[in-house]
């Protein structure tokens, strides 16, 4: 089946990939956000073409020195593209908020 085959493992990947992000002090607590790009061949299956971008930005905010609200939010979106023209893509949407407690 090609997605097992697709997914060998990162080590039958060649290509690049770059990701920035920042942490900022905002209104009391921390802004933090990314963005990433990957471009990258599978040798395994004859020169199937990867690409993935990602977007994520976070917010956290201490209640105490022990104690952190935070809340993400993430876009990805990966496509694979074959030499005769078959294309899957995915989009992916995440949020998630949560409560941290230092014991």
């Amino acid at each position: 089946m090609l997605s097992d085959e697709l997914s060998t493992g990162a080590d039958k990947l060649k290509g690049y990939g770059v990701a920035l992000g920042v942490d900022v002090p905002a209104f009391g607590g921390n802004f933090l956000a990314s963005i990433g790009y990957m471009d990258a061949e599978n040798d395994v299956t004859n020169g199937h073409d990867l690409t993935a971008y990602s977007v994520g930005a976070a917010y956290t905010y201490p209640l105490s020195k022990r104690t952190n609200l935070y809340l993400t939010g993430a876009y990805n979106n990966r496509e694979i593209e074959a030499n005769d023209g078959w294309k899957l893509e995915q989009d992916e949407y995440q949020v998630t908020t949560g409560i941290v407690h230092k014991f």
